[in-house]
Formats: C-alpha cells, sequence, structure tokens
C-alpha cells in the first residue's frame, strides 16, 4: 500500500527536478542602434549612444554568469572573459570597435546554461 503512495510522488519529483535543471538558452539578433530583430525575454544586451560598445546588465540576466564569450561570423573566439567573480549589479561593457564591422555572437555562459544573442555592428 505504502509503495503506491510513494511512486507517484517520486516521478512528481523527478520531472520538476529534471525541468528546474534544464539548461536556457536564448537566441537574439541586435542591430547597431539597439533595434531587435527577434524577440527574447530579457533585455540584458543593448547598447549607449555609442553604435559598437554594448553593455551586459547582469541583474537582467536570470542566472548567475562564469564567462562572456565573442566570436565572429566565422566562429572564431575573439574575446573570452571570466566573470563569475563580478558582483550580481555589474553592468559589463562590451566595446566591439576593435573589431570593425560585421556580425558577432556573444555568449553569456553560466555554470547551468548558454544564452546566445547576435550583434551586428555597421
Amino acid at each position: 500500500m505504502q509503495s503506491k503512495i510513494y511512486f507517484p510522488i517520486l516521478i512528481a519529483f523527478f520531472c520538476s527536478a529534471t525541468s528546474a535543471f534544464s539548461q536556457q538558452a536564448s537566441v537574439e539578433t541586435l542591430t547597431a542602434k539597439g533595434a531587435t530583430t527577434a524577440i527574447s525575454e530579457d533585455q540584458s544586451l543593448y547598447t549607449g549612444d555609442s553604435e559598437k560598445i554594448f553593455y551586459i546588465d547582469f541583474e537582467d540576466v536570470r542566472m548567475n554568469l562564469s564567462e562572456i564569450i565573442l566570436k565572429n561570423d566565422q566562429g572564431k573566439v575573439l574575446l573570452k572573459d571570466d566573470v563569475f567573480d563580478l558582483p550580481v549589479n555589474t553592468i559589463y561593457e562590451l566595446d566591439l570597435s576593435q573589431y570593425g564591422k560585421g556580425t558577432f555572437e556573444v555568449e553569456l555562459r553560466s555554470f547551468t546554461g548558454v544564452i546566445r544573442k547576435t550583434i551586428a555592428v555597421e
């Protein structure tokens, strides 16, 4: 009798545990003016007055970041920065002026997931 009660509870626990530990992934495409061409739930990456400087607001990211990776359109890693020791209220400045024009992919990595965003610099 007790095993009949524990089995559904055990199944419910495993279902909730797998959904809690699933990886978060999001893809968003931005132009240099900051206009989005794809809809995303977070606004963690945005541009200021300059067309080549982007800001990553750690408070708007739904996970604790461990790494920020910048890749060009061929997939070559241009920048890799460990950020796990930065405070949660950090606003990280990503200056793309040294890389020229093109399309770049920003990966916001945590220990449990990745958020990928595409940036077009004109």
